[in-house]
């Protein structure tokens, strides 16, 4: 794979690693002190679990593209990335609604929502560049 293949990888993987430990730092900061971005929908709520595996699930998959960025970028990474985002933005606009009855501001899942736009993009580029070997 080129080098634009292993950054994209590279800095989609640290995207993900880092939105999921910020999410996952909110939320049990929410969850523990009624504080923070998160602190109102999140003090003492029994659904603090879901949130938390969900945003160490999304650290997972960025440690995944971290490392196929840096060791063994292959095509099908970017076939992987492109579902786990469009999954995600999916995710985040079905759920605007509810995200907002929580008291939550929904100007993160906008921009998060562009930024998986964003990232898909990036990923089909980079499947567009593909050279696979024809057989003679």
């Amino acid at each position: 794979m080129g080098r634009f293949s292993r950054i994209t990888l590279v800095v989609d993987g640290c995207f993900l690693v880092f939105m999921g430990v910020i999410t996952v730092v909110g939320v049990f900061q929410g969850w523990s002190t009624g504080t923070g971005p998160m602190g109102q929908a999140m003090h003492g709520r029994p659904y603090v679990a879901g949130f938390a595996e969900a945003a160490l699930f999304i650290g997972v998959i960025g440690l995944g593209l971290l490392g196929a960025g840096l060791f063994a970028a292959s095509w099908m990474w970017h076939v992987f990335a492109v579902l786990a985002h469009a999954t995600l933005m999916s995710i985040d606009i079905g759920f605007r609604v509810e995200t907002a009855q929580l008291g939550i501001d929904t100007s993160t899942l906008t921009v998060l929502t562009v930024l998986h736009a964003v990232f898909i993009l990036a990923h089909l580029f980079n499947l567009t560049r593909v050279r696979t070997a024809v057989p003679a």
